[in-house]
């Protein structure tokens, strides 16, 4: 995909859906809502989580 390898400006979502897997995959929030990162940390199955907070 494109918005992969190239440089891109502006808001982007990418999404990529993999099988199930017993490696565990990460995940990021990009938040300016504390309420926000608490649900994802609660609810987020994944190996390794990070929340960023944009101001």
């Amino acid at each position: 995909m494109a918005v992969r390898r190239e440089e891109v400006f502006g808001p982007v979502l990418v999404l990529r859906a993999v099988d199930d897997s017993g490696f565990g995959l990460a995940a990021a929030l990009f938040t300016r809502g504390l309420a926000f990162a608490h649900r994802f940390a609660d609810e987020a199955e994944c190996g390794q989580g990070a929340v960023h907070f944009g101001g």
